[in-house]
């Protein structure tokens, strides 16, 4: 494991936590498929896939042959010995407990193989857990301007509220609420101006992810000039629905998608009826909830 301990050398505490963050927002840890376990991390961007394979000095990259998700790419981990770079980054460290019990498993197939596993977790530090709220918003987060025009930073989670509010604590500012109608989930937000100039000096300069970084600047220009930036004619909300909009192959993609929705909705007052039953049962839910003040 010498040549490993090498590679981990070259990452400083911040890159590491960055690392981490961004795998705990858009990795997998896959136990099965190929009889072996192996690490996997898809995106649209492939640009930021080379990226973490330039960081970690091994993986490969490969396009992803689904026509669900054309474009996208995957960095894939594989050997034993990567396997088990990965698992020394990341025990200890990770913070959703979601992720540490797929990471639990992942570990567990590792040893079903006999492959060796790490033991020692590594320290977390202050840079570290700077980095990992830099890349869990890269992965999670998103820049964007709501319907009044005022710049708001957001990150959002199903579950896992409690992440939410370290972040806030160690952020200092930002508050946690819960949007009801999207799965019940909880939201990280930041809209306040003094702290919107507070989460822009987080960010300057630490991004990683190109279309966040594309995102971020036209974020910051609308706050900082006082008025809606327009990209190509539209007025620019979030990278999703702006930068993305002009994209021929994106919104081709879109609209596919659009009308095989609208098909199965003619065709199938069945899936209609369950999905207004799901939605009826989660307000439900909510106002029972509600009233015993389990959400504050």
């Amino acid at each position: 494991m010498q040549r490993l301990s090498q590679v981990e050398r070259g990452l400083s505490d911040f890159e590491e936590g960055w690392l981490c963050g961004f795998i705990e927002g858009e990795g997998s840890f896959i136990t099965g498929g190929i009889n072996r376990p192996y690490f996997s991390l898809a995106q649209k961007n492939v640009e930021i896939l080379r990226h973490i394979q330039t960081m970690l000095g091994f993986g490969t990259v490969q396009p992803l042959r689904y026509l669900h998700l054309p474009g996208y790419g995957r960095y894939g981990a594989y050997s034993k010995s990567d396997t088990y770079t990965i698992a020394n980054l990341l025990l200890g460290r990770l913070k959703l407990k979601r992720k540490q019990m797929q990471f639990s498993r992942w570990l567990n197939a590792m040893l079903k193989c006999h492959w060796p596993v790490p033991t020692d977790p590594k320290p977390v530090t202050k840079e570290f857990n700077e980095g990992w709220i830099v890349g869990f918003s890269e992965a999670e987060g998103m820049f964007w301007n709501n319907k009044d025009g005022r710049p708001i930073f957001r990150i959002t989670q199903v579950r896992h509220r409690y992440i939410f509010e370290w972040i806030r604590k160690f952020l200092g500012f930002g508050y946690v609420n819960i949007h009801w109608r999207k799965n019940h989930s909880w939201h990280y937000i930041v809209s306040n101006p003094n702290d919107r100039s507070k989460i822009a000096a987080f960010f300057k300069g630490r991004l990683k992810h190109p279309d966040v970084i594309a995102s971020f600047n036209l974020w910051v220009q609308t706050f900082e000039n006082d008025h809606p930036i327009r990209v190509k004619g539209r007025a620019y909300t979030r990278d999703r629905y702006s930068i993305r909009h002009a994209d021929p192959i994106w919104r081709a993609n879109i609209n596919a998608y659009l009308r095989e929705w609208r098909k199965r909705k003619q065709s199938d007052p069945i899936w209609v009826e369950h999905r207004r039953v799901e939605h009826r049962r989660a307000y439900e839910r909510w106002r029972e909830r509600k009233q015993l003040k389990l959400y504050r």
